[in-house]
């Protein structure tokens, strides 16, 4: 699967390691409070990636809980 990545408008990621590099990158930024806005748009077109369990991603995300 190929997803656009909004932060590196040149690269598409190409499998699943590399996202969830990325998503640990963006974990890194909203805890350090410095992620844009372009990278929250990111983190949301990525949430089919993250861990259920995931209450720190999936909450800066917008998913709601349930």
């Amino acid at each position: 699967m190929y997803l656009y990545n909004v932060k590196l408008k040149s690269k598409v990621m190409k499998n699943v390691k590399e996202i969830k590099e990325r998503l640990e990158y963006l974990r890194q930024e909203l805890r350090q409070e410095c992620i844009s806005y372009s990278e929250l748009f990111e983190l949301q077109s990525l949430v089919e990636y993250i861990d259920a369990g995931d209450v720190e991603l999936l909450e800066a995300a917008g998913v709601p809980e349930n």
